[in-house]
């Protein structure tokens, strides 16, 4: 199959990490909020986050907690 030209549109952003995550529904719409205030798309909003957060991990709390669900034992392979 040929190569297929370029024909205009967006630039690159470069290579790309999709992840998928599940936020509670009043963060998602803080999120979703913040991005029509910046008028980002929301993915790049949450890129921002993202980075940012990653920039400052040292103050991220260090308990996590599960919500309630805990990892089920596994054992034996399917």
């Amino acid at each position: 199959m040929p190569k297929r030209e370029a024909q205009g549109g967006r630039p690159s952003k470069g290579a790309r990490d999709t992840m998928v995550t599940r936020l509670p529904a009043d963060e998602g719409a803080a999120v979703r909020q913040l991005a029509v205030d910046l008028d980002w798309s929301y993915s790049d909003t949450v890129a921002a986050l993202i980075r940012f957060g990653m920039q400052h991990r040292e103050q991220l709390p260090i308990a996590f907690t599960s919500h309630g669900q805990e990892e089920l034992p596994l054992n034996k392979a399917s």
